[in-house]
């Protein structure tokens, strides 16, 4: 199950759909009415159903607290193993600085590990595949348009949050930043 669009929390009329897009057919909808500090609201509350009636800094710290649970607890029980929750905090944060980018996994080892040096690729690895079997995170697989091209070759994936409140949970980050 993922968290709810801005159509399903009631902020988006849903007047522009992705299949009359793929047609071809030309977008069109009302002017919009919801400013940047509000979008910037949306996206650090996210789309979680019990933040709904939370306010802003409630649903922030409940974001938190969630991934917090996640660090320390629920990756053990996704598959038995022990975690460091240090490290795992440390890659989330990584993620979350680089999502939908092509960051390999080298790159969170380096972030991740902080003043101690790079982490090893294996555990980064581990960390990144408990997370994406809890549905924390997910990986938008590359695509290049031209079929011939070289660079389809070349191009990695993007890993994203599954929402991106898990992103602004993870540094930490305010609407205001």
């Amino acid at each position: 199950m993922r968290p709810m669009s801005l159509f399903e929390t009631g902020r988006s009329t849903g007047s522009i759909a992705r299949r009359a897009m793929l047609r071809g057919d030309q977008a069109r909808s009302a002017a919009t009415v919801i400013r940047v500090g509000e979008l910037a609201e949306l996206v650090a509350v996210g789309g979680w159903p019990g933040n709904l009636q939370r306010r802003v800094k409630q649903s922030l710290q409940a974001t938190r607290d969630s991934l917090e649970e996640i660090r320390r607890v629920d990756l053990r029980r996704a598959d038995g193993r022990s975690y460091d929750p240090v490290k795992v905090g440390r890659v989330l944060r990584s993620l979350a600085r680089h999502v939908a980018t092509e960051a390999s996994i080298a790159t969170g080892s380096i972030d991740a590990g902080g003043a101690d040096g790079a982490l090893a690729r294996d555990p980064v690895s581990d960390y990144l595949a408990a997370l994406e079997r809890l549905m924390i995170i997910e990986d938008q697989p590359a695509w290049a348009p031209h079929w011939r091209s070289r660079s389809r070759v070349r191009s990695a994936s993007k890993r994203h949050c599954i929402d991106p409140s898990l992103a602004c949970a993870a540094l930490r980050a305010t609407p205001e930043q």
